[in-house]
């Protein structure tokens, strides 16, 4: 869920800003507190859904996104197959 939450987050930051929510909070805490994710990648994710930075450039959060959420996929799998 957490994951879904992000994944259509993603999807809209492509065309513009999402207006992030309690919902993508809850989903990036809950990534850090499994470490399913380090501090620094959630910050850029954060950053990318709101298009701060260089993640106002569309190229840059094509790129960078799906690259963040791919490993938090991959980590939360591994995670979980304990």
């Amino acid at each position: 869920m957490a994951v879904d939450a992000l994944d259509a987050a993603l999807r809209e930051a492509n065309e513009r800003p999402v207006d992030r929510t309690v919902l993508h909070r809850l989903a990036q805490a809950y990534f850090l507190v499994t470490e399913v994710t380090v501090p620094p990648q959630a910050s850029n994710l954060w950053r990318l859904l709101g298009h701060e930075g260089d993640y106002a450039q569309k190229s840059c959060r094509q790129s960078h996104g799906g690259v963040v959420l791919d490993g938090m996929r991959k980590r939360a799998k591994a995670i979980a197959e304990r």
